[in-house]
């Protein structure tokens, strides 16, 4: 988590994720909790950082970010 907190910082991405098979450790919850982006366009507030286990994903729950940009 903390290597990604890095690569997103430097690359100034504005949403990073982890995908990960076992459940995020207390640790990397507190490494993720590093913000909030705010989309230009819709205002909305996504984490800045993100976790998500495989089971997740097989649940239907997916990345939180904001839609296409309007036209």
């Amino acid at each position: 988590m903390r290597d990604l907190r890095g690569v997103v910082e430097r690359e100034k991405a504005e949403i990073g994720v982890l995908i990960t098979l076992q459940p995020p450790t207390q640790p990397m919850r507190a490494e993720a909790a590093a913000g909030f982006y705010t989309s230009p366009w819709s205002g909305t507030h996504h984490p800045h950082l993100q976790v998500l286990t495989v089971a997740d994903l097989l649940a239907g729950r997916g990345i939180d970010y904001p839609g296409t940009e309007p036209t």
